[in-house]
């Protein structure tokens, strides 16, 4: 090879290296922005605790609530899902304990505590029964976790709470 064409050999290798540079270095900057913006919705969206509880809560509580009652048998990989769920559950409580606010509060402060602190109890206990497939403890364990949740929306959710669903009738179904 000639120097001539070495030199530009080189200047090629160093363009295609500058190039591929240039394309890493938006890409890891790129992925970096939608990690801290992701952070930023979630600290946003962590700020309300109804959020908290739609976004963190609810879905685990539903799945729970059809599995156990509803999908019977429970196999093992329910099981696994039913831990799998209470275990989010149990995480989310810490979550929405967080919310000292409403524990210094004169309006129910100690009964908030309270019940974050046994809906996290609980929770743990429903992820051991499931880990160990245990179906009568988890049946016992996800009634208590309902009557948990039931108990702190009759307080603080009147509109959530069971009492405020009508209770089924066929007649008032009928079409």
């Amino acid at each position: 090879m000639k120097p001539a064409q070495s030199m530009f050999t080189l200047k090629k290798v160093c363009a295609l290296a500058a190039v591929i540079a240039v394309v890493l270095a938006a890409t890891f900057y790129g992925l970096r922005r939608s990690q801290v913006a992701g952070l930023r919705h979630r600290e946003v969206q962590d700020t309300d605790l109804s959020q908290v509880m739609r976004a963190k809560v609810h879905p685990d509580y539903t799945f729970l609530s059809f599995t156990i009652w509803h999908d019977v048998p429970l196999d093992s990989q329910k099981m696994d899902a039913i831990a799998g769920s209470a275990k989010n559950i149990k995480v989310a409580a810490h979550t929405v304990g967080e919310y000292q606010s409403l524990w210094s509060s004169g309006n129910g402060g100690d009964f908030f505590r309270n019940n974050v602190q046994e809906l996290d109890e609980v929770a743990g206990q429903l992820e051991d029964a499931a880990r160990k497939h245990d179906p009568h403890r988890v049946e016992n364990l996800f009634a208590k976790m309902d009557g948990v949740c039931q108990n702190c929306h009759s307080r603080f959710r009147p509109d959530l709470s069971a009492q405020a669903v009508p209770a089924y009738t066929p007649e008032a179904h009928t079409p």
